[in-house]
Parts: structure tokens; sequence; C-alpha cells
């Protein structure tokens, strides 16, 4: 029997086991194999890989490349408010903090 796929099988398709692309994307045509590359590359980039249910046309996939950085964009902007909103709490804590040297310092000197 057969313990995996490689490259010196007579027949690829008999051997699809998940972990390369599909028969049907091999006998697909150039356009939709650069739009599944893109796609690919696009999810690995921003870490949201939607291969749950895998996009089959190339609208879909450019669809949901749209999607990936619609979503990307989103957690930009979470991620800068977020980062924006603990910069002034920690702004405001070095504000008091500074203060309360001061005022040590001054009870020190008393």
């Amino acid at each position: 029997g057969t313990t995996g796929c490689n490259i010196y099988d007579d027949d690829p398709a008999a051997c699809d086991d998940g972990w390369g692309p599909s028969s049907e994307l091999q006998a697909a045509g150039l356009r939709d194999k650069y739009a599944v590359a893109f796609l690919w590359g696009a999810s690995l980039m921003t870490c949201l890989v939607p291969f749950d249910v895998e996009p089959t046309t190339t609208g879909q996939v450019a669809l949901t490349v749209g999607g990936l950085f619609v979503g990307l964009f989103i957690n930009i902007v979470t991620i800068a408010a977020a980062t924006a909103a603990l910069q002034t709490l920690d702004a405001k804590r070095g504000h008091v903090l500074k203060r309360l040297e001061l005022i040590r310092g001054f009870l020190a000197r008393s």
C-alpha cells in the first residue's frame, strides 16, 4: 500500500490527502491558481485564515480577500484605540506619581 503521496505518483488526483492543491485547482486555469495563491498569502499575512468554507470561484476569492483586509483594518483600528486608551491612563498615572513624589519630598523635609 501507499503510505503517502509523492511527486512520482501517476495519478495525483487519487492521492488527494488535503495537503496539496486539490485536483480541481490543479486542473484550473492560471488566473484561478493565482487567485487562490493570493488568498493563501493574504490569509497567512493577516492571520485570518477562512478555510472553514473555501471559496471556489475567482469572484468568491476576491470577495474573501476583500473581507480579510476589511477585518484586518477593523483589527488595526481596535488595537490603535486600545493602545491610545492605555497610553492615556499611563500618562495620568505618571502625572499622579510625580505629584506624590513632590508631596513625599515636601513631607520628608518637614
